[in-house]
């Protein structure tokens, strides 16, 4: 009896001990497993501000109580160890950021009976239902056929993700939706697509190609900003405008044809395209921003035709 009291007594201290509270705070407690447990709303501007900050490193899984309604702007930003995440159903309101840099995750549910966020088709994301906007994504997501929207921010700083597969339903790529995801090799965009959105692809530095659909009117300011993997890019005719800084840093870019739609070629659009060798300017520009090939040093010649009335300071 006195055996069988004592092995008791070992398997209980040996759980009580697999099982500890390392950190906690006013409304959260962080285990020595890597489990945080979110207990009320706690909101900061800067993820710095957050009480488990100096612990990020640690953090594998975030668990939030039911009286959780709102996830503040950079909660969980660079949580790179972070690995899952369940959303419960009280939860109303994600702030930007909220999971930006979390390279590491790999799961993200949401509660069914959450009225403003699911995770339709076990997608690993979190799509505001009204809208059919992903919000949030990590690098196992698979986007369902019914998003119209990847929304601003939702893959930002996701290094983990490899590959995806944009439906056809959707419409417009928010800004920095992919911004510093530099595992991505390459990405195939819809010809539903219309919008490109600031910043989209910024610091893909693992983008060797892309394709652009003829739907897509503009490029936005920044929109593959520091792909220096990128060799090449074809820009449908469809492009009105190049915006600022759009290939700023492509420096594996070898050449570039610019339709004869566009007007407009902003400042810095292609800044630092060291492996740039020819690029053709259209008879339609009327100008050429500053700094928009400066620093190309191996462009060897160009043609600047005769409806271009301004040409901004270090433009070449």
């Amino acid at each position: 009896m006195r055996q069988l009291v004592l092995t008791f007594l070992c398997a209980l201290l040996a759980v009580v001990q697999a099982k500890a509270v390392i950190a906690s705070g006013d409304g959260w407690t962080l285990d020595n497993d890597g489990t945080l447990t979110v207990e009320r709303n706690i909101e900061y501007d800067y993820e710095s501000s957050y009480p488990w900050y100096s612990r990020s490193s640690s953090i594998k899984k975030v668990v939030f109580t039911s009286s959780v309604t709102s996830i503040g702007n950079n909660a969980f930003r660079g949580c790179s160890g972070l690995k899952s995440v369940e959303i419960p159903s009280g939860v109303t309101s994600i702030g930007d950021y909220a999971f930006a840099g979390c390279s590491g995750l790999e799961s993200i549910k949401v509660d069914k009976g959450n009225t403003r966020y699911d995770n339709r088709d076990n997608c690993n994301a979190i799509i505001e239902t009204a809208t059919n906007t992903l919000v949030a994504g990590c690098k196992n997501t698979v986007i369902p056929s019914s998003v119209t929207s990847i929304g601003a921010l939702a893959f930002y700083g996701c290094s983990g993700l490899e590959s995806v597969e944009i439906p056809s339903s959707v419409t417009s790529i928010g800004k920095t939706a992919f911004s510093g995801c530099s595992g991505l090799s390459s990405v195939e965009i819809p010809s539903s697509v219309t919008s490109i959105g600031k910043q989209a692809f910024y610091g893909c530095s693992g983008l060797k190609s892309v394709e652009i659909p003829s739907s897509v009117t503009s490029i936005g300011d920044g929109a593959f900003y520091g792909c220096s993997g990128l060799k090449s890019v074809e820009i449908p005719s469809s492009v009105t405008s190049i915006g600022i800084n759009a290939f700023n840093g492509c420096s594996g870019l070898s050449s570039v044809e610019i339709p004869s739609g566009v007007t407009s070629i902003g400042a810095l659009a292609f800044y630092g395209c060291s492996g740039l060798k020819s690029v053709e300017i259209p008879s339609g520009v009327t100008s050429i921003g500053y700094n928009a090939f400066c620093d190309c040093s191996g462009l060897s010649s160009v043609e600047i035709p005769s409806s271009v009335t301004s040409i901004g300071r270090a433009a070449f």
